[in-house]
């Protein structure tokens, strides 16, 4: 059986895939996480570093995939990104990207969780960007198995 992480009932990252820089950040939450890397039904106290951790995995799948030191300004500026692959050619990366779908997993991270946070505009921030943050009386769950 494979491994999968969900956030609410929504499974967040393809299977057997359990980045360690989430797991280091639910650990940093308090999770308690066995020895096969499972656990349940973790409520999310701080939305901001998770999120974070999810474009690192983007950003580090991405530098995996280029086989090289790649750290955008943004991760939608895909001109750099392609401008780095070499001879695989713009149209082989698309593919790659929608196939695997690495960019899209904080979007449909936060498409599953629409309704339980908000976003905000940090101005004390020194890149004042929009920030994340769970509702008011809202809960957001994890797990792994």
């Amino acid at each position: 059986m494979s491994y999968r992480i969900y956030v609410n009932d929504y499974q967040c990252l393809g299977n057997n895939e359990c980045p360690d820089v989430l797991i280091n950040e639910l650990k940093r939450q308090g999770c308690k996480i066995d020895e096969d890397g499972c656990f349940k039904n973790f409520e999310i106290k701080e939305l901001e570093p998770i999120i974070e951790a999810l474009e690192q995995y983007i950003i580090d799948m991405n530098n995996w995939a280029l086989n090289k030191t790649y750290n955008p300004g943004s991760i939608a500026d895909f001109s750099d990104i392609f401008d780095k692959i070499g001879c695989n050619g713009l149209t082989w990366n698309i593919q790659y990207e929608t196939r695997c779908g690495y960019l899209f997993i904080t979007v449909n991270f936060l498409n599953a969780i629409k309704d339980d946070y908000e976003e905000y505009f940090d101005f004390e921030d020194d890149k004042h960007q929009i920030k994340y943050k769970i509702k008011e009386g809202h809960h957001i769950y994890m797990r792994g198995y």
